[in-house]
C-alpha cells in the first residue's frame, strides 16, 4: 500500500476552484501504479526511493511524504514499511 502527501502550490487551484489548475491526481496514480506494474524492487527502500525521484521530476510539486507498507510481510505484525520525505 502507499500513501502520498504532495506538497505543490494549490493557491491557485483553491482561488479558481478549476480542475484545470489542480494537480492531476489520477495521472500521479496511475504513473504510480505504472512503475509498480513494470518494476521489481527488492526493497521498500529502493522502490520509494524510485518513486519520490520520479514523481518530483514528472509532476509540479515543491515534496512530497511516502509511506509505504508490506501487510504480512512478517508474522508478528500487520506489516512493515517505510517512510520518506523530500522537501
Amino acid at each position: 500500500m502507499i500513501d502520498l502527501e504532495l506538497k505543490a502550490d494549490f493557491a491557485r487551484a483553491a482561488e479558481t476552484d478549476a480542475l484545470a489548475d489542480a494537480l492531476d491526481y489520477a495521472a500521479i496514480s496511475n504513473r504510480v501504479i505504472a512503475v509498480c506494474d513494470q518494476s521489481r524492487f527488492q526493497l521498500l527502500e529502493a522502490l520509494a526511493e524510485h518513486l519520490a525521484t520520479l514523481l518530483l521530476a514528472e509532476f509540479s510539486i515543491a515534496g512530497l511524504r511516502m509511506t509505504i507498507t508490506k501487510p504480512g510481510a512478517v508474522e508478528a505484525a500487520d506489516g512493515v514499511g517505510v517512510v520518506i520525505q523530500r522537501p
